[in-house]
């Protein structure tokens, strides 16, 4: 029987499919290459099928998953910050959180093994709330990744701190996905996976493990102790594929500022939807004909009833992609085709 995190007796039965992925190219730190990617299937990572005891069910998911948690300490401005990391690849490469290492002066890894290795901060992207951290420990474990495996609310999961021994594991479920969180004035985290428990101590960078023992999301520090968010393993992959391979994160861009409304009760359809603000000269929206005051009811047919929406429904288009928004102009449907392109400017969406 499978319950959700933080139940007591009975037993779980843990399933799913997950992949680690690894890079075996040349690591190049001051100046980003293009290094050869190949995955590579590890052996060791198959899916956790056995019935548990409910007790015992934080360590036996999250075991495989903890050997490619590290421990992270920062050092900014003469202050020590202690955080995680989640090995991604087996040639040194960690995913952690951008509060955690933005502005880092000093960076020391520590590994399960006990090794501790000077990092290399190659990146952080505020957008998505990650950052990429490298360290000169080639043949290192890496986590299992649940690319494949997309959570789903009231999932069990458990939160893997660097150096986790089985009292600090946390375990959880998730009461929400797709959750857009406020972090600074006219900012906000998208996508985010939300547990139902608030973070332990280290989760910043922390790795979110699911039923499969695959590695779900990456802790994010949005400063608040009455849970823990995530953002989804796929995206934070993405982006640090990026870091690594051109130095910066890479988000696709529409060029509007907008927030939720409702839209005209006639619309039987169409409760609500993006309200544009306004639009940026020169940019794809402006090129598309989209006008401040206009109401974007969807992408490709895909409904946007909200900011949120509208952001993840973006991500799943590279640049140069052409999209068709249907928007609402002055009572009246439209269709407006735009092409995208590579974000310019930190403001809008």
């Amino acid at each position: 029987m499978l319950v959700a995190g933080g139940a007591v007796g009975g037993a779980l039965l843990v399933a799913g499919l997950f992949l680690a992925l690894s890079n075996t190219g040349g690591v190049v730190l001051e100046t980003p290459g293009e290094p050869v990617v190949q995955a590579v299937a590890m052996d060791q990572i198959l899916p956790l099928t056995k019935s548990v005891p409910a007790e015992t069910w934080p360590h036996e998911v999250s075991q495989r998953a903890a050997y490619g948690v590290a421990e992270v300490r920062v050092t900014k401005a003469g202050d020590e910050r202690v955080g995680s990391g989640v090995m991604f690849r087996t040639d040194g490469y960690l995913l952690t959180s951008h509060d955690l290492v933005f502005g880092a002066e000093g960076i020391e890894v520590t590994l399960v093994n006990g090794e501790t290795h000077s990092g290399a901060l190659l990146g952080t992207d505020d957008i998505s709330g990650l950052g990429v951290i490298h360290i000169d420990a080639p043949d290192t474990a890496s986590a299992p990744l649940a690319l494949f495996n997309p959570p789903a609310v009231g999932d069990p999961a458990v939160t893997v701190a660097g150096l986790a021994r089985t009292a600090d594991l946390k375990d959880t479920a998730i009461s929400a996905i797709s959750v857009s969180v406020p972090i600074a004035d006219n900012q906000s985290l998208h996508g985010l996976i939300q547990l139902d428990k608030g973070p332990q101590a280290k989760a910043s960078g922390a790795a979110v493990v699911g039923p499969s023992g695959g590695v779900i999301g990456i802790v994010v520090d949005v400063g608040t102790n009455n849970a823990t968010y995530a953002v989804p393993v796929g995206y934070a992959r993405k982006i640090a594929d990026d870091i690594v391979h051109s130095g910066a994160a890479q988000h696709t861009w529409l060029g509007i500022r907008g927030d939720d409304t409702r839209t005209p009760s006639w619309l039987t359809n169409t409760r609500s939807a993006v309200k544009v603000r306004g639009v940026i000269l020169d940019s794809p929206a402006h090129e598309g004909k989209v006008t401040k005051g206009d109401l974007i009811l969807s992408i490709n047919g895909q409904p946007t009833p909200s900011m949120t929406d509208l952001i993840l429904e973006l991500r799943r288009h590279p640049p140069g992609d052409v999209v068709e928004l249907e928007v609402l102009h002055n009572d009246e449907r439209h269709l407006r085709q735009v092409e995208l392109i590579t974000r310019v400017t930190d403001d809008t969406t």
